[in-house]
């Protein structure tokens, strides 16, 4: 199976004209993710299997088993489906059960040889540890073959750096795919396997994989036959109600599948009859369909699908819309998210909750996952203090890139940081932007020092004779990023590059990629990274 590979993420530019420039499309969408006030759920299809894993297709897939119960019989796929579109035709079925009942044919032949002839399959036979635990040998011979036959495509190793930046950036991905693709890239997200598994969760929390049609860990759960897709379509309404809470409440973004995938169609027209006119034009600003471009056109069309308004983009290369997603911001991961929730359902739902203690601690210090996690109710005003004499420096940088921390200035500089001087005192602060809206008070010498007011005042009196001895002339980012994957790397080049490099490049950049901020063993050159665009904003 693929392993996640030990990968760092590029930033990427198309030069159009000779000018460098993001691609129209890259900055629609872009937009779109700045827009969003939650996290996307990502819709994960088969296209992407077949994209990064040579997946076979359906019907790919039914051939080799036509073959294996019929080797001598250069037209078995052809008997199957003849005999399949014939019965179809003769129960008045819907031409979407043609597959279905190929597998269920090929599934009952497949099963009966595999019990009465001792030759038959011997290899997966003798794989078996105990005979008495095989329930269904065709899925287990289905789920084996996925498993071996897997092999990573020249697509997975170009855009997997970049595929990347979903980590963390995802509310939940839910997928038909049976592989562990997800699961083996994405390993913070918690999986779920079946309609039982969401059926039987008592929220719909965040950080999770859903394998509606099962998945190759569990090959009974795998849904491929006429009878599996019956019972999935009995049970289907009370999974698109909870899939309904996901659409109301945060962005949807489908990738992988053709727009007349009837697995699609199907969960849309089922919300799309309980939901108003209303509701369905605020669905329409924040649902997205990538469609892979076969003849190449790489375009944006307004689609109208299952009675749902979407925008629908055609992309050839996806990496463009991967690196869009670091346009979210990653603040907390979702596998501490997935716990707070759990935790504040707890303390509401059950009548004696174990959630008692009460601690403070930053959510990204490094102990916590192996740390109880509290939950404190209180007043905001009796919290505020002490939520300032928490912050640290990444998050004055985050809320300086992103505006997303809501300080007060005056709480910021007098609490959080004269009241934690030790803390600062060998950093540089950007803090030019809140001086700036308190209306350039006098600060003391302590604090004064702190602010740059120049370029130069960012760089130690090492760092200047390393740049007198060697100075670094990029005059733009993807120079750097072509040279390099190593993330220190970058930022350092960046750093030593901020005289000739343009400052919006580089704020692009520093945003696109913040979520990695754990990778940096030295963060003191993004943080004057940031001083640096703090003071070019607001000088």
């Amino acid at each position: 199976m693929v392993s996640r590979l030990t990968i760092h993420r590029e930033y990427s530019y198309i030069r159009l004209g000779g000018a460098l420039m993001e691609s129209r499309i890259e900055v629609f969408i872009k937009n779109k993710f700045q827009e969003f006030t939650t996290r996307p759920v990502v819709f994960f299809g088969a296209g992407m299997s077949k994209r990064y894993l040579s997946s076979p297709r359906w019907e790919e897939l039914l051939k080799v088993f036509a073959r294996k119960n019929r080797p001598e019989n250069p037209y078995s796929w052809k008997y199957y489906k003849n005999r399949a579109s014939e019965h179809i035709r003769k129960m008045e079925w819907s031409p979407d059960s043609l597959y279905p009942y190929i597998a269920t044919l090929i599934r009952r032949e497949y099963n009966d040889q595999f019990f009465a002839d001792s030759l038959f399959e011997s290899e997966l036979k003798e794989s078996v540890e105990n005979p008495d635990t095989v329930t269904d040998p065709f899925k287990l011979a289905v789920t084996k073959y996925l498993t071996d036959t897997v092999e990573e495509t020249p697509a997975l190793r170009d855009e997997a750096v970049s595929l990347l930046t979903l980590d963390n950036r995802v509310s939940n991905f839910i997928t038909t795919n049976y592989d562990s693709f997800l699961e083996t890239f994405f390993s913070g997200y918690k999986v779920l396997i079946g309609q039982e598994d969401a059926l039987n969760d008592s929220i719909l929390q965040m950080g999770n994989i859903y394998k509606i049609h099962g998945g190759i860990s569990n090959p009974d759960s795998i849904v491929l036959t006429k009878e599996d897709y019956d019972q999935f379509d009995r049970k289907a309404k009370f999974l698109s109600s909870k899939l309904l809470t996901m659409f109301v409440e945060n962005p949807v973004i489908f990738i992988g599948y053709s727009l007349s995938d009837s697995n699609i169609i199907k969960i849309l027209n089922d919300i799309e009859t309980c939901i108003s006119s209303e509701n369905k034009k605020r669905f329409r600003e924040k649902m997205i369909f990538i469609e892979y471009a076969e003849d190449g056109i790489e375009d944006m069309i307004e689609k109208t699908i299952a009675g749902i308004d979407m925008t629908v983009i055609r992309l050839v290369d996806y990496k463009g819309l991967y690196d869009c997603f670091g346009s979210i911001t990653d603040r907390i991961d979702v596998g501490t998210l997935r716990r707070i929730q759990g935790m504040i359902h707890e303390l509401v739902e059950t009548a004696k909750p174990s959630v008692m203690n009460v601690h403070l601690m930053g959510l990204e210090d490094p102990k916590l996952e192996n740390s109880d996690l509290a939950i404190s109710i209180t007043n905001q005003n009796r919290i505020a203090s002490q939520g300032y004499l928490a912050l640290d420096l990444s998050d004055i940088c985050e809320d300086v890139l992103f505006d997303n921390g809501a300080y007060d200035p005056e709480n910021l500089i007098n609490l959080g940081i004269l009241k934690n001087k030790s803390k600062f005192n060998n950093s540089k602060l950007p803090l030019y932007g809140y001086w700036k809206k308190l209306g350039n008070p006098r600060l003391d010498s302590w604090l004064d020092n702190k602010i740059i007011q120049e370029l130069d005042d960012l760089y130690s009196a090492s760092d200047k004779k390393r740049l007198k001895k060697k100075p670094l002339n990029y005059t733009d980012v993807a120079q750097i990023t072509n040279e390099t994957t190593n993330f220190q790397d970058i930022i350092n080049k960046l750093f030593f590059s901020l005289k000739s490099l343009p400052i919006g490049e580089v704020e692009t950049y520093i945003k696109s990629n913040w979520g990695r901020l754990r990778e940096l063993p030295q963060k003191t050159n993004i943080t004057k990274i940031v001083c640096y665009i703090d003071f070019m904003r607001n000088k």
